[in-house]
């Protein structure tokens, strides 16, 4: 299941029940980079680490336009600043080169 973080990653929108209560597998974070929120809060964005990984933790700021496709079965991420990845299947396995 993807993630979508709540309210830009902010200090009260993702608590550690919630994360296990929803178990999410990606978790994608809407955010403007060195926006004046400091949004993700370290918190949350530690907090999500810990639980999914550094690698399915994606964040608007770092990544640029983040887009999910499917195709019913397999779920592959695109990025305006990094590479395609299937997300299913064995692990993360790059496919295709982003034009950006």
């Amino acid at each position: 299941m993807v993630y979508k973080v709540a309210h830009h990653g902010s200090k009260t929108s993702t608590t550690s029940q919630f994360l296990a209560a929803v178990d999410p597998e990606v978790a994608v974070i809407s955010v403007g980079a060195d926006n004046t929120f400091g949004h993700p809060s370290p918190e949350v964005a530690e907090r999500l680490i810990g639980r999914l990984g550094e690698d399915n933790v994606y964040r608007t700021d770092e990544d640029g336009t983040i887009e999910f496709i499917t195709d019913g079965e397999r779920l592959w991420l695109r990025f305006t600043k990094r590479v395609l990845f299937d997300l299913v299947g064995n692990g993360c396995e790059a496919i295709l080169q982003s034009p950006h």
